[in-house]
């Protein structure tokens, strides 16, 4: 995807997140031919790791320098483990979804957890900064269309897999 003027300043002044959803609303407006997934905070191994996602970099964290650097911790989130993320693909890809075409599905895992709760199931060595502005308190994925629609749904809960 070639960037506009505009989304690259939208991108230093926002996060990540906000540039994904540029892409998408670009997609959208532009090839109606497809149908794509909307991803909530991926985490867990794979081959091209990334610590920038909250629980990956909580744990590598906790490992590398002993304790986590903890904002926001009243935030909720929803989480899915890239083994789910997978599945969906999958299945999105092998399911026909001519009736969809142009639409979104919600990859996540339905639950919220506070970033707290996620830092508590990684390590009691915790640090506390002040909340940085501009961040939305909850995000949450309703997963009830592509539940319907192709018959997806997570496996692996992210608490239970940090056990």
């Amino acid at each position: 995807f070639q960037a506009e003027d505009g989304i690259r300043h939208f991108c230093l002044s926002r996060g990540l997140g906000d540039v994904y959803k540029r892409q998408e609303e670009y997609i959208a407006n532009n090839f109606h031919n497809s149908t794509r997934l909307r991803l909530a905070t991926v985490f867990g191994c794979s081959p091209r790791m990334r610590l920038d996602l909250l629980v990956n970099d909580f744990v590598y964290r906790a490992i590398k320098d002993g304790f986590i650097v903890l904002y926001e911790s009243h935030f909720k989130r929803n989480y899915i483990h890239v083994q789910d993320v997978a599945r969906a693909n999958y299945l999105a890809a092998t399911t026909p979804l001519d009736d969809y075409l142009g639409e979104v599905f919600n990859v996540g895992s339905g639950t919220c957890y506070t970033v707290k709760q996620i830092a508590d199931a990684i390590s009691n060595n915790q640090t506390y900064i002040p909340t940085r502005k501009g961040e939305m308190d909850t995000t949450f994925a309703d997963i009830s269309k592509i539940k319907k629609v192709i018959g997806w749904e997570p496996e692996i809960d992210v608490l239970d897999w940090l056990k």
